[in-house]
């Protein structure tokens, strides 16, 4: 066996092993996620619960300012490390985390401001405005924590274990869920201020074991306030900024349609609005996890200058991030319609399911798009992207308000024009940049995406004709129809993703 075979065999085996873990850790967050939802409406209420995700898109905010120093410290750290500068690599990691300390500390005081005035933008219940409050002050700071912290995490991509990356997300979701039920029991008073303390005690415990193990794997790579360089802050910052540009245009699309949603229908509708966004919240976060697994081989391809080996090791996460959400979104879509009903009972309603399947439909094209964006955050081209992507996001949010206010579309209206921003943008833009940077045909690109819409809908088609042929009259039934269903699934969606060839690790 040479050299290169071997090579090729031991990073195929820590891909696997990155991805089994990781898989393992986003199905635990998955399913303690679905849990937890439908118990904290029960304990809070439809319209308390409202407020979660409304912090949420808030925290994403302050993360998009964050970003602009954070998101794309990783790249600059591993790229440096991979291509033997070890010292250059320790000085981006050094100007990263003081960096992030003295802009954290600045935004705190804007998240003050937030948190003070916002009964003035937000329709918030009387009686309960101190307690929402904290509830924001507290979520606020949790992400602070995680975003001065993030730059440890290159010691996953450098070393290429993000199966302990998901070791730390896991045991982060873990501390939140068995506080959040501890507080939510009865023991303490039940108010969403339980929620921000749950919150806020994950990122303390994930940020822990962040820094531990960036500590146990690239042990000469730690802060030094001697390393820290103006000059390669400014350069991180000026590849951040259209990162968090371009993450402002995905915020749009969600969390600003959403914001929408709660000033101009109220608390109730955004409850419905937000609840139908937490099936694709899930499958993002699987998604990007399974192109996480292929970011240190894209990463030291890059490094390498090897342009052939670098399209096809995107051609490769895009099939296989394809595959995973052929079958998973065409499972979920296919019998939507039975799960909600075991997850929500009465609030499962035909508005939320159309909802639903809105935000769901969009996950398809996302998968096949963030390996290219992750391409770009490599590559450091991110700027016409990122100004397109932000251009359109506030086109269509626009449109969304004009519809709102003039023609009274309802939240089914706002869904609609959400769908078709991210459809156009992930679908059909994305492939056509990635063509760029890779100099490439475009259809190649584009090529996966078209076979994984397509597997999708035949699979949809297949399950509802099983469906229409199968009284499900108890639970048995559900399951082994289930069952079959991802059987035909599997096999749809390896033909029409991979085709004939191997499905390759």
């Amino acid at each position: 066996m040479n050299k290169a075979t071997t090579k090729k065999r031991i990073l195929g085996g820590r891909i696997g092993a990155n991805l089994i873990c990781g898989g393992i850790s986003h199905l635990i967050s998955a399913v303690i996620a679905l849990v937890l939802t439908p118990f904290l409406i029960r304990r809070l209420g439809i319209e308390m619960y409202g407020f979660y995700p409304v912090a949420l898109e808030a925290m994403a905010v302050l993360g998009l300012l964050m970003g602009m120093l954070t998101a794309t410290a990783v790249r600059y750290v591993s790229v440096e490390y991979a291509g033997g500068r070890r010292k250059e690599a320790g000085r981006y990691f050094s100007t990263v985390f003081f960096g992030a300390l003295l802009f954290s500390a600045v935004l705190a005081v804007f998240s003050l401001l937030f948190v003070i005035f916002g009964d003035r933008f937000l329709n918030m219940p009387q009686g309960e405005v101190g307690g929402i409050k904290l509830f924001f002050a507290l979520m606020m700071l949790s992400c602070l924590i995680d975003a001065v912290t993030s730059v440890f995490g290159a010691g996953y991509v450098i070393s290429g274990r993000l199966d302990l990356r998901a070791v730390q997300e896991l045991s982060a979701v873990l501390v939140k869920a068995v506080l959040l039920w501890f507080l939510l029991s009865g023991v303490w008073t039940v108010s969403v201020v339980s929620v921000g303390v749950a919150v806020l005690a994950s990122s303390v415990a994930s940020a822990c074991i962040r820094i531990w193990l960036s500590h146990v794997l690239v042990p000469d790579v730690v802060p030094r306030w001697r390393d820290f360089s103006r000059a390669y802050l400014w350069r991180v910052l000026s590849s951040g900024i259209w990162y968090s540009v371009d993450e402002l245009g995905g915020w749009l699309t969600g969390g600003g349609f959403l914001m929408l949603v709660n000033v101009v229908y109220g608390l109730e509708k955004a409850g419905v609005y937000s609840l139908s966004l937490t099936a694709a919240r899930v499958f993002g976060g699987v998604l990007l996890m399974l192109t996480g697994v292929f970011v240190p081989t894209v990463t030291r391809q890059f490094a390498d200058g090897d342009r052939d080996a670098l399209l096809a090791d995107v051609l490769r996460c895009m099939r296989m991030v394809g595959f995973f959400a052929l079958v998973g979104i065409s499972m979920a879509v296919g019998f939507l319609n039975e799960f909600l009903a075991l997850w929500l009972g009465a609030e499962n309603t035909p508005l939320l399911r159309l909802l639903c399947v809105f935000s769901l439909v969009p996950m398809l094209a996302v998968a096949c798009a963030l390996p290219l964006f992750q391409l770009s955050v490599i590559m450091n081209k991110l700027r016409k992207m990122a100004l397109l992507y932000v251009s359109g996001s506030l086109l269509g949010l626009a449109a969304a308000l004009g519809l709102a206010v003039f023609a009274d579309v309802g939240i089914f209206g706002v869904s609609a024009v959400a769908f078709a921003v991210r459809v156009v943008w992930y679908a059909v833009c994305m492939p056509f940049f990635g063509a760029r940077l890779l100099s490439c045909e475009p259809m190649r690109l584009l090529l996966p995406v078209l076979r994984t819409h397509a597997g999708g809908a035949l699979s949809v088609g297949v399950i509802m004709v099983l469906k229409s042929v199968c009284r499900i009259d108890s639970l048995p039934v559900l399951i082994f129809l289930m069952a079959v269903s991802l059987c035909a699934v599997l096999v749809i969606g390896f033909l029409s993703v991979c085709g004939a060839r191997k499905l390759k690790m």
